[in-house]
């Protein structure tokens, strides 16, 4: 479960995002005192996105009470990004919604045009030098991230076909396909020259 502070602050990101990108209010002002209700899988929580107009509010809840109702894992949420692929999502079995298609598009269409400078911004805060040492550091942080999950699939999957042989090696699938069919033209050799000894003992 979420606790009430996380919701906060991420309430709070929100709302600061609309002062930082104003547009926001353009792109939100046909969906607004709709509520999006959000299940979120991985966090066993249900809570409502309301915009009022000027600002987010989020609310926590356990009953189904939306103009529409999405229920994804946070993987699929992040998908969100492009409107286009709610519908595939929804085709692939991803992500189950309820109610009105167009608040969720709405929802998605606006965060996702959202541009922010945070550099700039950080540079308000921190000065221009710590500004630009952040950035690169959260930068160089997120590319470390990557290459770890890319050398962490390529681990695994040598573990599993080089050390515990539960996977097989393509070139082992190959070898093996190819015995296989050997294996059966012999025996299919091996069945017509036992046809044709029969016939001549008889």
């Amino acid at each position: 479960m979420l606790s009430q502070l996380v919701i906060t602050l991420i309430e709070s990101i929100l709302n600061q995002t609309i002062k930082l990108s104003p547009q926001l209010h353009f792109n939100l002002s046909a969906i607004k005192h709709k509520k999006l209700q959000l299940s979120i899988k991985d966090w066993q929580q249900d809570f409502i996105l309301l915009y009022t107009g000027e600002k987010f509010i989020i609310l926590t809840t356990d009953e189904k009470q939306a103009d529409c109702i999405i229920c994804a894992s946070i993987e699929t949420l992040l998908k969100l990004k492009d409107p286009a692929k709610i519908t595939k999502l929804i085709r692939e079995g991803k992500l189950d919604l309820e109610g009105d298609i167009q608040l969720a598009q709405t929802y998605s269409r606006a965060l996702s045009q959202v541009d922010i400078d945070w550099p700039e911004q950080l540079s308000h805060i921190l000065g221009d030098g710590m500004s630009h040492r952040v950035t690169q550091g959260i930068t160089s942080l997120y590319s470390q991230k990557q290459k770890l999950v890319e050398k962490l699939k390529s681990t695994t999957q040598h573990t599993l076909q080089d050390e515990l042989k539960i996977a097989m090696h393509p070139i082992e699938l190959t070898i093996f396909k190819n015995d296989n069919r050997q294996l059966k033209s012999d025996l299919e050799l091996l069945e017509h020259r036992i046809n044709v000894l029969m016939q001549s003992v008889i």
